[in-house]
């Protein structure tokens, strides 16, 4: 009985293919995790009918989307992978014709290019020395937003700092004369009718008599010519006998 041939199974969808060499290479071991998980997401793009080896290209933001990851770890990863020799960049990134941003391509040194003729792969990673990977670029910093539109961001202060007064290092000037230029006049009488209210006789005027200090509420004595005694309030001034009795002074 004559056994009937079976024909292998075919892989239903799409794939990619991952060498056995390469993965046994002891720089694919060095690599990190992100940077295989970068490496299986770049060669994903390689058409074997069009064999677009050499323009491959992955952009950041498509790679954000995939791997979960943030630009500045997926660019590291970029840099690991070109390190150990499992990616060659053909062409520089930049901004296309119209303004458009342009990805930077890639060349897998696993497989060939063609280019006319196929060229054989490189394999740079076979080659590798043993130098690990150090990644000297810090990466980016998320930026704090700014404050929200139509809001005032008041910052904060601490206390206010106010110096202590010291004593003045300035040289001090001349000492100046009067404020008035005026020489001033003769000295004049006294204002009010009796000079001594201000305690001060003017020119002229009659010294009076002593005021008693007999502890008397009221004090009414009178000189031969009529002048009434009393306290500084007293009128030095000679009166009639029948006003005399109507000038008493209180004393206090």
């Amino acid at each position: 009985m004559s056994k009937k041939h079976v024909r292998p199974r075919h892989i239903e969808g799409p794939f990619v293919p991952l060498l056995i060499t390469t993965l046994d290479s002891p720089a694919w071991r060095a690599l990190s995790h992100g940077a295989k998980a970068l490496y299986v997401a770049i060669k994903r793009r390689y058409d074997v009918r069009r064999h677009n080896n050499g323009k491959l290209y992955l952009p950041l933001r498509q790679a954000e989307v995939e791997l979960r990851s943030k630009r500045g770890q997926i660019s590291r990863w970029f840099r690991e992978l070109q390190h150990y020799g499992f990616i060659v960049q053909t062409s520089p990134g930049g901004l296309g014709v119209h303004g458009h941003g342009r990805a930077p391509h890639w060349r897998l040194t696993e497989m060939g290019v063609r280019d006319g003729a196929l060229d054989p792969p490189t394999r740079e990673f076979i080659r590798w020395d043993g130098t690990v990977f150090t990644d000297r670029r810090p990466l980016a910093k998320k930026q704090k937003p700014g404050p929200k539109t139509g809001t005032t961001s008041v910052p904060k202060t601490g206390p206010l700092m106010v110096p202590k007064p010291g004593p003045s290092n300035e040289p001090s000037g001349p000492e100046n004369g009067s404020m008035s230029s005026d020489p001033g006049g003769p000295e004049k009488g006294s204002i009010t009718r009796s000079s001594h209210l201000s305690g001060h006789p003017g020119p002229g005027a009659q010294p009076s008599p002593p005021v008693s200090t007999q502890p008397s509420r009221y004090v009414m004595s009178a000189s031969a010519r009529g002048t009434v005694v009393g306290s500084p309030t007293t009128v030095s001034k000679p009166i009639g006998l029948d006003r005399f009795l109507l000038s008493t002074v209180e004393v206090p």
